[in-house]
């Protein structure tokens, strides 16, 4: 019986890992939250867990938002309310079935994934037509990028000759995010030594994989504020950071996808002017960078500054100014859609989460896990990412401070 709770528990535990990368189609389609929330409650009640006042709360709270953009706005979308709900749901299952042993279990999985990914990059350099045949046959999309559940073809690999490695994710980006949190839990066991630390060689290999400039920019974030905040700073470890900075420096100002790819970003144009281009030529369609869009989200947080609006995605500028425009930014669409209180919510337990995840690991990097997840928040839709609410949520689930072994 203990056996077979194990496996159960396994394999909800890389489902939900792998739903959160949305590699799947399927795992793209709303359809797709009933499914996580039935799969979730049969775990729930598999294991024998029962509800508390957090995850209640969370749920009465989230029920009255919807109330209230019900009275306020006239609609309620079913969808949008059983999304949330299994942030929180699920998210709680996985926190009651591993506690302190999340950690640990999270970088294992995460591990046998990129060893996968790498093994599926590697085919891709040497044969794309055989792996793409391979595809072929058991891609689990219809269209554009190809995908087998452990690995995702980008589509620009056969489009543009641009080998990139996706894991399991729909592209490079997020997987490197992931990728990143493993990273920071090694690296609070065994520290930055890479002489007996294969897993880590692993780790920062899969991410220069992923030529992400979010994750490689993050990465070097992450180990320098590491170093800095978990080592006295000796002469001989000021040189080695002098040294790994001027390495990276020269990486960055000297790479198509890094420092000339963020300039670009920098000058793709004036919202204003984009926006107000748009409105006056009846465009439809306008592409804004990730630095742009933040002026969309001011925009919708201006004009619904509480509560955003919520599900109700009519009331959003562009939708109502009938411009199509992919927000690429969840920070953007944070603060126009929820408002300052689900902002300040939002980051409130991104910051103490990562606190006490470092006083868990016993460690001094107290805000290495908020760079991590500000980073990929920045960059992509990581609030959509149901499995990394354990972490964003950890401080409120969390009832007593243990060290972590």
């Amino acid at each position: 019986m203990h056996k077979n709770k194990s496996i159960i528990n396994n394999i909800f535990f890389i489902i939900i890992l792998v739903y959160s990368g949305y590699g799947v189609i399927i795992f793209r389609n709303p359809i797709s939250y009933i499914g996580i929330f039935l799969l979730s409650s049969f775990v729930f009640y598999h294991n024998k867990i029962r509800f508390n006042k957090i995850i209640l709360k969370f749920m009465f709270i989230w029920s009255f938002y919807n109330l209230l953009l019900l009275i306020l706005y006239k609609e309620f979308h079913f969808g949008f309310y059983i999304r949330h709900i299994n942030y929180f749901f699920t998210s709680f299952i996985i926190f009651n079935i591993w506690e302190d042993r999340l950690f640990i279990k999270y970088e294992k999985v995460m591990f046998f994934f990129a060893g996968i990914s790498l093994f599926f990059f590697v085919w891709q350099i040497i044969s794309f037509s055989s792996l793409n045949r391979l595809m072929d046959l058991i891609n689990l999309n219809e269209v554009g990028s190809k995908n087998c559940f452990f690995y995702t073809l980008h589509f620009r690999t056969w489009s543009d000759n641009i080998n990139r490695n996706c894991g399991f994710t729909w592209e490079p980006g997020p997987f490197s995010l992931f990728i990143l949190i493993a990273i920071y839990f090694n690296l609070m066991r065994k520290g930055f030594v890479l002489k007996s630390n294969i897993v880590l060689i692993v780790f920062i290999i899969t991410i220069i994989t992923t030529f992400s400039t979010t994750g490689i920019v993050a990465l070097f974030m992450l180990l320098t504020y590491y170093l800095i905040s978990n080592s006295e700073l000796t002469l001989r470890r000021f040189i080695s950071l002098v040294f790994f900075a001027s390495i990276f420096i020269f990486v960055f100002l000297n790479t198509d996808f890094l420092f000339y790819k963020i300039l670009s970003l920098f000058r793709s144009g004036n919202t204003e002017n984009i926006l107000q281009n748009a409105i006056r030529t009846s465009s439809n369609t306008v592409s804004l960078g990730r630095f742009a869009v933040f002026g969309v989200g001011i925009k919708d947080f201006l004009s619904y500054p509480i509560i955003g609006y919520g599900s109700v995605s009519r009331l959003s500028f562009l939708y109502s100014n009938n411009i199509e425009a992919n927000i690429v930014s969840g920070m953007a669409m944070i603060i126009g859609q929820y408002g300052i209180l689900g902002t300040f919510f939002f980051l409130y337990s991104i910051f103490k989460s990562s606190k006490l995840v470092a006083l868990k690991l016993c460690g001094k990097s107290r805000y290495a896990m908020a760079i991590i997840l500000l980073s990929g928040t920045f960059a992509f839709h990581l609030q959509t990412f149901v499995f990394l609410y354990c972490f964003i949520l950890y401080y409120w689930f969390v009832k007593s401070i243990k060290v972590y072994k």
